[in-house]
């Protein structure tokens, strides 16, 4: 079986070396830089892999059963109308960053290939063109594109289990197959908004905020909050997961809030900065987010009423 990484960002060199770690047939594009082996350090042990291909032209990437896919390394080639190249008919595809937008093309090119969204639990930093910073993390959840789906068909289901469930159960990285990956985003919000609100009104990184009785206990009364809401809309939250990062998190060093900055600028955003782009790629691939359109204003409100008229600056 071919498993193909084609991702120029961090969780792609990342993901590749893991792969390459299970003795797996690794294909791995990440740019036009030339690599034999990529370097990892991490707080799991570091290590080094060498058993991958590496391809600098698209052009000449293989067929692969299982494919890791950054939609905007294809966007960058002009390549989407290709993307049956990349992956077997039936086979699996992974859709990393704004893979939603294009949902509704991909499926027209393969009808028959079960199509995933993959929200990462994991924060790698690409260093070089062949080392890796890994921080913290070690789960990537895969979801289903579709609001009202929860579940594959039994096929597809038994090919995700054997081709990444089980042989990943034991290794740095894991895939866990949830519900749909529009439910996996709120768990995230989940996650992050209370660390994202008081990060901003009381100028404290993430981990000072869990270590903070005051503050922890605010976090919670604000996660339990957006529970609330998600359980009016039927929207499940991931306890387990958000818990385990929690504890993950506490122990990485210092940090804002994943998602949360504008590096740019050194400014906070808003919720509605993340959260309009993510409606507006549902829409685009012309999924139905009712449910979570409704969701999303009265999570508005709570941010709002959380924020008043207050702001601090970011530390630099």
């Amino acid at each position: 079986m071919k498993y193909g990484i084609i991702d120029d960002g961090n969780i792609g060199i990342y993901l590749t070396a893991c792969l390459s770690a299970q003795q797996l047939d690794v294909h791995f594009y990440g740019g036009y830089s030339a690599i034999t082996m990529i370097q990892v350090t991490s707080p799991l042990g570091d290590f080094s892999a060498e058993k991958f291909s590496n391809y600098q032209n698209l052009n000449e990437f293989p067929l692969c059963d299982v494919l890791f896919l950054n939609i905007n390394t294809l966007l960058d080639h002009f390549m989407l109308d290709q993307i049956n190249r990349f992956v077997t008919s039936n086979g699996i595809l992974v859709l990393f960053q704004k893979g939603v937008t294009f949902y509704e093309a991909i499926l027209q090119q393969l009808p028959k290939c079960t199509i995933l969204g993959a929200l990462c639990w994991l924060k790698p930093t690409k260093t070089s063109p062949s080392t890796v910073k890994h921080d913290f993390g070690d789960t990537i959840n895969l979801g289903v594109y579709n609001p009202k789906v929860n579940i594959i068909n039994s096929d597809a289901q038994y090919q995700l289990e054997t081709l990444l469930i089980s042989p990943f159960s034991k290794s740095r990285i894991k895939f866990i197959h949830t519900d749909n990956f529009f439910h996996q985003l709120w768990t995230r919000y989940a996650f992050n908004m209370p660390y994202f609100i008081l990060s901003v009104l009381y100028n404290k990184f993430s981990q000072e905020i869990f270590h903070d009785e005051t503050l922890w206990q605010r976090a919670k009364e604000i996660r339990q909050e957006i529970n609330q809401v998600a359980c009016a809309h039927q929207i499940p939250i991931q306890q387990e997961q958000i818990e385990k990062m929690d504890l993950t998190l506490a122990a990485a060093p210092p940090s804002y809030p994943g998602l949360k900055l504008d590096y740019d600028n050194q400014l906070p955003l808003h919720l509605s900065d993340i959260f309009d782009g993510f409606l507006f790629m549902a829409s685009s691939g012309r999924i139905n987010i009712d449910q979570m359109q409704e969701a999303y204003k009265k999570l508005l409100s709570l941010e709002d009423s959380y924020r008043g008229r207050y702001s601090s600056p970011l530390r630099v």
